[in-house]
């Protein structure tokens, strides 16, 4: 259940990269905005989106509860911030690249959450698990 969610809701988000990239390209060509740092804050915060629907799409496909309890729960930890992270890197997309934001907490806290939530997925990856050799 949680995989189909992550792959999903990946798919979606996605679908908000492209959305985003179309407001992108009527924003700029219409307004002709002289500014390269507003431009490439939008872009960053575009490409941050990107990453977060191709993460979810990555940890989707292959997604398998591990058996271990340990190992589950930061797979549901890990998951949580996935799932969350692309909601505040679409809020920072719209809010902080505004001309005059120089903080910009939201895309730091997205990006971050992504870190997390890969980080949190390593233990129960099948690299760390033992197999009985014969």
């Amino acid at each position: 259940m949680i995989g189909k969610i992550h792959l999903f809701g990946g798919l979606l988000i996605l679908g908000c990269f492209l959305v985003s990239g179309q407001y992108l390209d009527q924003m700029f060509s219409a307004l002709e905005l002289g500014s390269d740092p507003v431009r490439y804050m939008y872009r960053a915060n575009h490409t941050y989106i990107l990453l977060s629907g191709l993460l979810n799409i990555a940890i989707g496909i292959r997604f398998e509860l591990h058996k271990l309890d340990w190992k589950r729960g930061l797979q549901y930890l890990g998951s949580l911030h996935l799932c969350v992270a692309p909601a505040v890197l679409i809020y920072a997309f719209i809010v902080e690249a505004q001309p005059g934001e120089g903080d910009r907490f939201f895309t730091g806290l997205g990006v971050f959450f992504l870190f997390l939530g890969t980080l949190l997925q390593i233990p129960s990856s099948p690299v760390f698990t033992r197999k009985k050799r014969i």
